[in-house]
């Protein structure tokens, strides 16, 4: 296909021609004849030309009949055509198919179509190749195989653009006639051929598929090895396609030559990964000649001539691949296909061949009987080892190549294939291929033999060295590939090449022969010798010969031996070694250390020794010499001695002295019979005489240490020792003496043992004792001198054997535990030391030489002893505590001990003689130790006069706070130190005295101790007083002078300071027992201050002291029934009277003109105009008793100032809440006038209902006012500006209020209650005012702010009836905004955090109570009209409570007037109340009867379950802000209370019922009916609940809770006072408690300790939380002394309780 067409038109006029020439007529001019001649016509030429076809055309007809019967393969005959073009633009030449379903597109790379190759493909049985060399096809088919699968082609290339046309049945003409057609793809490159075979389609569509999928495996089927062989071609590509083009699978083979090789690569890429593959051949071309003529090929005159068909070039491709671990190239052994120029078949080779072989028509195989076949045969056997010569030039494949030999039974080769075999066999054999192993050189098959695996040493190498003539082939060759070449004639070694090295290596010398060598290991011997005795196994004579000849036998002498020249025999008799120089050949014993070796000489014929062999050598050892006696060296003296020893038990007879027939070598090294001299037997126990060779004066016969060293010590199979045949057999001795010969005293060995050598001496005790100690134990003094012998203990301190004890683990971990590392007289022995219990060999230390053992009192006892010697300045003391856990361990040891009494006593004297109490570093003194005799157990830690152990103890060791009452025993039991008592007080109060610095807190406290430990008998007292009395041992520090006075000098007082008196109290006011009841000081009284105060002036007394003495006065005047009479007072000068101008205050008389401040605001003013009493406006309202009783009341500032309002200009308007509006309230008013006795309802009750039915109320912007005060007759005025009231006293009644919310807010709670009460008490015909009583301004302030609707109830539980003869008129007055009388007002308040405010349970003595509490958000100021004062009780039920129902008979009183507002109210609706308060106890109760007390570390926080209120208890239930309904907080005092009576009651053992509730309101509980009876308890009220402990069951519950301290109330009995305080609110909210729970607390305390007073205890229950899942109690057991500890807070002097959480 070389060179380019001519043009397009040259190029179609080459088509016509051909068409011409094949005398075709188109389809076009035969419808031309028919049109213009006729259809007769057409026919006659049709018929003309089809006979001319068959004439001229028999070969196409055949070819036509033949194509769909032939077994050509369309794909090669491309694949062929393609190679064969030209590519001569230098590109690299490749063919591409593109398979679709319905046409196959080839294109090609090639130089483009040319006439000659178009005449070519137009023609049968031509080809533009010659005949005697390459590939044309099968004959007469080629390039017309493709009409086998298509009906139409169409090639495009360069110009030409044509195709060809037949179908099946067709004459065949349209195979060879081309058609001329346009360009179908314009844009085709120039230098591309593109063929396109439009496949079979008119048959039918079962056999079109079929078609379709042969069509598709010859694609498949293509081989990338197929460009092996192809001469141009150096890629192919095959594709498949769908209908729609889309490319489905398809293969990509591309080869690349390897540069400077005969190598070349093969790439196949796949649409399928997993098919990729890269590959390279090794390839080998040879020239095959003198061949036949090929039987299937036509041949030119000119081919015949030049004979070129005679050579033809072969080639072989050898596939390797790169392993993955070596990287380097190995074979690809696997069967490989033969070519024919195109794949023929895989014939098992697992190389690629191709020839110009002579095939079948099918391709399938060559034939066999072909004469040019047999020549290519021969020439690929040639071309073979052609190929293994190339081979073993690379490196790794040197040494591989075999691989590709062709084994006869691997494949059923027939005919010329095995005869290929035999040729590849026949030239192998001379091929010098194969390398040596030594040398490394390339010899024949026939010279070098493979080793067995029997002939190589451990590691593959051969066990001897090559012969010279070298026999081994090289080890590089892998195990299978030998297993390859033994089938090519590759030979096993022989035995007798094996004997020949082996003579080789015995010849070489020791330092080459690997027999005689050291270099030579055991494995290397064992497979040696167990190569050797394959010849006796084998029974091979000869060769058996040839090795007893051999010198292979080593002798102890360092001969080599044959077994020929002599008895040999082995050097050991079982285990035991022959001795040298008794005239016997010995093998070497290094040789008989192998067994295989042993098995090779056995085969010699060496002999074993055996029991006649042994006693002719025994008699050899024993012989005595005729002359002086034969002397041998030490070594063989040893051996001589074993052998006699370890076969003793073959001759028993021999078992009498030899002591004269063997001489045996002592430790110097001089040999001597053992009868001569004394032997001791030499060994490695440092307790036999070797001891002593160290000592020169020392003359010490030992056995010399080799014997022990080099004998076994006990024989095989026997019980015997050396010791005990040496002892036995040759009389030498075992042991040294414990005793001196003459059984008199302890030996010199052990007396010099013990003196120098103290570290061994116990194991030299140990040693000797079983053999002496008897002679020790029959004689006393030896016992004693044994025990008072030293002994060496650890630390290397000596200790005398008695005071020592074993070092046993037990012992060990105790000493471990308390002494650390400090010294301790353990006994030092490694073998002793961490055993659990006494070895037996050392049980005689325990049992006869008294060294301790046991972990006793004893024992820990010595240990104290020994911490402190350790610690003698116990300022060095490190881990104290650990002393207080040995004086635990003492005591528990004591407690254990068989004899308790006598150990105390021992324990007692030792703790005073060696003084073993440590006391650490306490404040300034340093840590030391000290005596029993020296210490107190509980006294204060400022002690000076005794050690105060408990509080330096708890002080300095924390850990023990909580330990420190089970860590008593041995202070208190065992060694008797007491506790502080009265006598020791008073040595301390006298020590201090003596001293300089002291502080008064160190007194009071030892005061306090003094205090509880007062003498009880009347004798003790008085001595007590007398000491105080003459040692005046009262200290009080007065104003920072100390000082020391009797009792005498002091008095007790609360208040002030008595001149000439020194005020215990002031510093020690928690000890007024002890200084007025039991040292008798005088407590300060009325009279004591009033005679005070009289003498106040001569005394010069200070202004400050008089006005503490005038307070004194005042709280003794809240007390006293009968005070005298206060005239003298009024008379001295005793007021402390302010001037206005200086400001200086003098003492006055009450004759003096001054006002009292009672008022802050404005009225305080009045202080810089006039002369006022020098107190606060607090201090005044304390001072009230006193100011009743001095009758000063009446100058008052607010009762002696008068305030004038005035109205301002402004909008004056109606009165806005009509609740307010005093009109609609007037009947109210009208009944208070009455009760109080209003002058102006005196006067004209009528009238005074008539001003207030019409009064007005006016809102106004301004109103203002003034104050007046006279003094001294002068008129004081003070403007104070804006006011919020004035009154005007017209017709009618107008009351003017501010405006604006606050102001008329104050206005209504405070200023208008207090004056229209005033104007109400004022004489309307004087204008007097008159007395305001008690109660009248909370009444009043009740009814102003209250709904117009509940006045009525609201007076009817104030007690205040009716008004007589006078009726109620409604005043018709309609307001819109007014509002319904049934609204409440819900109220929440901030308690940081405590949720919403919720009320406390009411006490029964709540009359002087604020309202004001912490759970309230109210405190309103003071009443001016108010002077009962806070302190009075006045004893009539007063408006605000409710007598029937509340109060108690002996505690009735009036609430604070300060409080007219009461708390916010738990409110249930009316239509509600009933059922739902009876819901809340059911569940309260339920709640209860599952829940027990709480103890001393947790609160009850038990969810109400079963409570069905809904989903919350309290649904329903709000807050209500009114001003009288006091029911519901008693309802839930009532719940609470019911809440602890259920929990009791239900206590087994306690038969707690309700004559133990004891509450006036507990008759709310009757809504339940079991209490439908219960009402109020009808006595008087001490406490909620009160219990008699009779039998002590309630009092051990509250032990066991940790509310008492079981060591003060086991066995007590006391009665119980149970206050219960309950909230809806967290249990921090504040609960408010009455004077007199506050005195029964105080009365009942049980003290610091909570010993005292143990005939009551009283206890605060607080219940919190009501009605809520998180209800809980807790319990506070004393509260006066919680107050005092700070766990509860008291606030304001009407007590609010606060826990603090502390």
């Amino acid at each position: 296909m070389s060179g380019p067409a001519e043009g397009e038109s040259s190029a179609q006029r080459i088509i016509e021609e051909i068409v011409r020439n094949h005398g075709f007529v188109q389809e076009s001019t035969l419808q031309l004849i028919n049109s213009l001649v006729s259809q007769e016509a057409r026919r006659e030429v049709e018929a003309a030309l089809l006979a001319k076809d068959i004439q001229i055309g028999s070969s196409v007809l055949t070819l036509a009949s033949n194509l769909y019967t032939s077994q050509a393969r369309f794909v090669f005959e491309l694949l062929q055509n393609a190679d064969d073009n030209q590519y001569t633009r230098g590109q690299d030449p490749y063919v591409a198919f593109r398979v679709y379903p319905d046409r196959i597109v080839i294109e090609c790379n090639e130089d483009g179509f040319t006439q000659q190759n178009l005449t070519a493909i137009c023609d049968i049985g031509k080809s533009s190749k010659t005949g005697s060399q390459g590939y044309i096809g099968e004959k007469g088919i080629g390039f017309k195989s493709v009409f086998m699968a298509a009906w139409r082609v169409h090639i495009q290339s360069g110009n030409f653009s044509f195709g060809f046309v037949h179908r099946k049945g067709d004459s065949g003409m349209g195979m060879i006639t081309p058609i001329w057609q346009e360009r179908s793809d314009p844009a085709l490159p120039f230098e591309l051929t593109r063929i396109t075979l439009y496949l079979h389609d008119q048959s039918d569509p079962a056999d079109r598929e079929r078609d379709r999928q042969i069509i598709n495996r010859q694609f498949l089927e293509l081989q990338d090895t197929l460009l092996l062989f192809l001469r141009k071609l150096r890629k192919i590509e095959v594709s498949f396609h769908d209908e729609e083009g889309s490319q489905t699978k398809g293969a990509i083979f591309t080869l690349s030559r390897i540069e400077g090789s005969d190598a070349a690569v093969i790439e196949r890429t796949c649409t399928d990964a997993a098919q990729n593959r890269k590959r390279t051949y090794h390839i080998v071309k040879h020239i095959a000649r003198g061949l036949a003529r090929s039987e299937n090929r036509d041949l030119s005159d000119a081919e015949e001539a030049t004979r070129s068909f005679a050579t033809s070039e072969i080639v072989l491709a050898f596939p390797v691949v790169e392993d993955p671990v070596t990287e380097e190239e190995v074979p690809v052994i696997e069967p490989q296909e033969v070519f024919a120029f195109l794949p023929v078949k895989k014939m098992g080779f697992n190389f690629l061949i191709q020839a110009d072989f002579v095939t079948l028509a099918n391709r399938q195989d060559i034939v066999m009987t072909s004469r040019r076949n047999q020549g290519l045969i021969e020439a690929i056997a040639d071309a073979f080892t052609a190929g293994v010569l190339q081979l073993c030039q690379h490196q790794t494949l040197e040494y591989q190549w075999m691989r590709y030999l062709p084994l006869e039974n691997s494949y059923p080769w027939d005919g010329l294939w095995k005869d290929l075999i035999s040729s590849i066999k026949s030239k192998l054999e001379d091929l010098a291929v194969f390398r040596s192993l030594e040398r490394s050189t390339c010899r024949t098959i026939k010279d070098l033999f493979y080793r067995k695996p029997v002939f190589n040493d451990q590691r593959g190498a051969p066990l001897f060295a090559d012969l010279p003539s070298e026999v081994y082939l090289s080890d590089s060759y892998a195990p299978s590939d030998i297993e390859i070449l033994k089938n090519f004639g590759l030979g096993n070694l022989s035995f007798n090449k094996i004997i020949a090295m082996v003579r080789q290596d015995l010849r070489a010398g020791p330092g080459n022969s690997r027999i005689k060598g050291l270099n030579a290991d055991d494995v290397w011997h064992t497979r040696a010798y167990e190569a050797f005795n394959i010849y006796w196994e084998h029974g091979w004579s000869p060769s058996i010969r040839s090795f007893k000849e051999l010198n292979i036998i080593p002798l102890q002498d360092g001969s080599w031996v044959s077994s020929d020249s002599g008895n040999t025999f082995y050097p050991k008799y079982g285990d035991v070694a022959v001795p040298n120089g008794l005239g016997m050949r010995l093998v070497h014993p290094m040789a008989t250390r192998n067994e295989a070796r042993c098995a090779f000489f056995d085969n010699l014929g060496v002999h074993r020794i055996d029991a006649p062999i042994v006693s002719n050598i025994r008699e050899r050892i024993l012989r005595q010499p005729t002359g002086p006696p034969m002397i041998v060296n030490l070594q063989s003296s040893v051996e001589r001695m074993r052998f006699l020893f370890l076969t003793q038990l073959l001759h028993p007879e021999e078992e009498g002295d030899l002591s004269d027939k063997f001489m045996v070598y002592n430790h110097l090294g001089v040999a001597m019979y053992p009868n001569v001299a004394d032997f001791y037997i030499s060994n490695d126990d440092p307790y036999g005489a070797e001891l002593f060779l160290r000592r020169k004066s020392r003359q010490v016969n030992c056995v010399n240490f080799r014997y022990s060293e080099e004998l076994p010590s006990v024989a095989p199979d026997s019980n015997h020792t050396l010791h005990q045949w040496m002892h036995q057999h040759l009389g030498i001795r075992q042991h040294l003496r414990l005793v001196s010969p003459d059984r008199t005293s302890l030996s010199v060995e052990c007396l010099n043992t013990a003196r120098t050598r103290a570290a061994e001496f116990l194991g030299f005790l140990g040693h000797l004792w079983p053999f002496e100690g008897d002679i020790v134990l029959t004689a006393a003094p030896l016992l004693n001198a044994l025990k008072r012998t030293p002994v060496l203990c650890i630390k290397g301190k000596g200790e005398r054997l008695l005071r020592t004890h074993l070092p046993l683990q037990s012992l060990l971990d105790v000493h471990r535990r308390f002494l650390g590392d400090e010294y301790f007289p353990f006994i030092q022995s490694s073998e002793l030391s961490g055993q659990d219990q006494v070895p037996h060999q050392w049980s005689f230390l325990v049992r006869n030489l008294g060294v301790g053992h046991q972990d006793n009192v004893s024992f820990r006892l010595q240990l104290l002893r020994f911490l402190k010697e350790a610690n003698g300045d116990a300022r060095m003391l490190d881990n104290p505590s650990r002393v207080v856990d040995l004086y635990q361990s003492l005591d528990a040891c004591l407690r254990m001990s068989q004899n308790p009494e006598t150990k105390k006593r021992m324990i007692l004297k030792t703790f005073n003689t060696y003084k073993l109490i440590f006391v650490p570093q306490w404040k300034s003194k340093p840590a030391s130790w000290t005596k029993p005799n020296d210490c107190l157990w509980d006294a204060p830690g400022d002690f000076m006069t005794m050690v105060p152990l408990k509080e330096i103890y708890t002080s300095s060791f924390y850990d023990l706070r909580t330990e420190l009452g089970h860590r008593t025993g041995i202070f208190r039991g065992i060694l008797d130190i007491d506790n502080i008592d009265w006598p020791d007080v008073i040595d301390e109060l006298e020590e201090l005295k003596r001293q300089q610095s002291i502080t008064g807190e160190v007194v009071r406290q030892l005061f306090g101790i003094l205090s509880e430990k007062s003498p009880t008998e009347e004798n003790g007292k008085q001595e007590m007083r007398e000491s105080f009395e003459t040692g005046a041992l009262i200290y009080f520090d007065h104003n920072g002078t100390p000082g020391w006075h009797k009792p005498s000098e002091c008095v007790w007082s609360d208040s002030t300071h008595i001149h000439g008196k020194i005020a215990v109290n002031a510093q020690y006011s928690d000890l007024k027992d002890l200084f007025v009841e039991k040292l008798r000081v005088p407590q300060l009284d009325l009279t004591m201050v009033f005679d005070q105060l009289l003498e106040a002036r001569s005394l010069n007394l200070p202004v400050s002291e008089v006005k503490e003495l005038l307070k004194t006065l005042n709280s003794f005047l809240r007390t006293e029934s009968s005070p005298p009479s206060p005239s003298r007072l009024l008379n001295a000068r005793i007021f402390p009277v302010r001037e206005p101008s200086s400001g200086n205050v003098a003492l006055c008389t009450s004759n003096t003109q001054f006002a009292l401040v009672d008022r802050e605001g404005p009225p305080s003013r009045f202080i810089e105009v006039v002369r006022v009493l020098d107190f606060t406006l607090q201090e005044i309202r304390h001072l009230k008793p006193l100011l009743a009783w001095t009758r000063l009341e009446s100058r008052y500032l607010s009762r002696c100032m008068r305030e004038i309002s005035r109205v301002g200009d402004g909008v004056q308007c109606p009165i806005s809440q009509p609740h307010r509006d005093l009109r609609r309230k007037a009947y109210a008013l009208l009944r208070i006038a009455a009760a109080f006795n209003s002058p102006r309802y005196a006067a004209d009750a009528e009238g005074l209902y008539h001003v207030l039915r019409t009064a007005v109320t006016l809102e106004c912007g301004v109103i203002s006012s003034s104050l007046s005060f006279e003094q001294d007759g002068v008129i004081h005025e003070i403007e104070i500006g804006q006011s919020e009231l004035h009154i005007g006293d017209t017709n009618p009644l107008t009351i003017y209020v501010p405006n604006d919310t606050e102001s008329q807010e104050c206005c209504f709670k405070f200023d208008l209650p207090h004056r229209f009460a005033s104007w109400m008490m004022t004489d309307p015909t004087t204008g007097t005012p008159g007395k305001i009583e008690d109660g009248t301004v909370n009444v009043v302030n009740s009814i102003l702010n209250c709904l117009i609707s509940t006045t009525g109830r609201i007076l009817e539980k104030e007690g205040i009836p009716n008004v007589p003869g006078i009726s109620e008129t409604l005043v018709p007055i309609l307001e819109l905004h007014e509002p319904a009388e049934s609204t409440t007002m819900a109220i929440t308040a901030d308690l940081g955090g405590q949720g919403e405010l919720l009320p406390r349970t009411p006490s029964r003595s709540q009359e002087n109570e604020r309202f004001s509490s912490p759970e309230s958000t109210f405190s309103p100021p003071a009443t001016p009209g108010f002077q009962g004062g806070m302190e009075s009780t006045p004893d009539h039920p007063t408006p605000l409570t409710d007598p029937g129902d509340y109060d108690s008979e002996d505690d009735r009183g009036t609430p604070n007037n300060n409080d007219s507002i009461p708390p916010p109210q738990f409110h249930i609706p009316e239509q509600q109340s009933p059922s739902q308060y009876r819901r809340l106890l059911e569940g309260v109760v339920t709640l209860a009867r599952r829940t027990s007390l709480p103890n001393n570390f947790e609160d009850i926080s038990t969810a109400f379950q079963g409570l069905l209120i809904g989903d919350d208890p309290f649904e329903g239930v709000y807050y209500s802000h009114t001003s009288h309904d006091w029911g519901h907080k008693k309802r839930v005092g009532a719940a609470g209370e019911l809440f602890v009576f259920t929990i009791l009651s239900c206590i087994q053992g306690l038969e707690f019922d309700l004559q133990n509730w004891r509450s006036n309101i507990r008759g709310y509980a009757r809504v339940l009916p079991e209490y439908r009876e219960l009402g109020a308890w009808p006595g008087r009220e001490t406490s909620d609940l009160v219990y008699d402990d009779m039998n002590g069951a309630f009092t051990r519950l509250m032990i066991s809770l940790g509310y008492l301290n079981a060591d003060h109330w086991a066995g007590k009995w006391p009665r119980y006072y149970i206050e219960v305080k309950c909230t809806t609110g967290a249990c921090e909210t504040p609960c408010i408690v009455s004077q007199n729970q506050v005195d029964l607390m105080e009365s009942t305390t049980n003290g610091p300790q909570g010993n005292e007073n143990q005939s009551a205890v009283y206890a605060l229950f607080r219940v919190f939380g009501l009605g809520r899942s998180s209800m809980g109690l807790k319990i506070y057991i004393d509260p006066a002394e919680q107050k005092r500890l700070g766990k509860l807070a008291f606030t304001s002097e009407k007590y609010s309780v606060v826990p603090t959480g502390r």
